[in-house]
């Protein structure tokens, strides 16, 4: 029939990877427009590439610590993966 609401998902696991599959979403459009920026300005090198592997490595180790309900490190990664873009928006500004 037609899926005109969205369900829950079963378990608790795959409601954590739900989540931090939107959490995902959330950050994603952001690095997108940032490091496409950044090429375009001609300076995909230094603080912007350097920002753009931090958020990547912070956003790889940030998922297996939410699917393991992991609170406050995952925070600090999270935050992690946020100064990564703020490197890149530096960069991309001044």
């Amino acid at each position: 029939g037609p899926r005109d609401g969205s369900r829950e998902p079963k378990g608790r696991l795959s409601g954590r990877a739900s989540r931090a599959s939107a959490n995902f979403r959330e950050t994603y459009p952001a690095f997108l427009a940032l490091a496409f920026g950044v090429i375009m300005a001609g300076d995909p090198a230094g603080l912007a590439l350097t920002g753009a592997w931090i958020w990547l490595i912070c956003r790889v180790i940030y998922i297996p610590l939410y699917l393991a309900g992991v609170p406050y490190i995952r925070s600090f990664v999270w935050l992690g993966s946020m100064l990564g873009l703020a490197l890149m928006f530096v960069v991309l500004m001044f």
